[in-house]
């Protein structure tokens, strides 16, 4: 029994961490898209402190390195899908 709670645990961190990826691409975008007036290396400092910042804060996530591996995963889908859509 204990094995099976702790395959789901390690599965909704992988879903989780997944969306966390791709939220964090979203979250990009949209300030990108806001702070269309402001420079763009200022625009790109910004949001290379949201990456970092984002995936900092999986070092708490329990399967850690998993967590990290996941949501690159998202964060990678997300760009593959804007790039086909647009």
């Amino acid at each position: 029994m204990r094995q099976r709670s702790e395959m789901t645990l390690r599965t909704w961190v992988k879903i989780g961490a997944g969306i966390y990826g791709g939220l964090t691409w979203l979250v990009i975008w949209g300030l990108g898209v806001l702070l269309q007036r402001w420079p763009r290396w200022l625009d790109t400092i910004f949001m290379v402190i949201i990456i970092l910042a984002s995936d900092w804060v999986l070092r708490w996530a329990p399967y850690h390195s998993v967590a990290h591996d996941f949501w690159a995963v998202g964060f990678i889908i997300m760009t593959l899908s804007f790039i086909f859509l647009t």
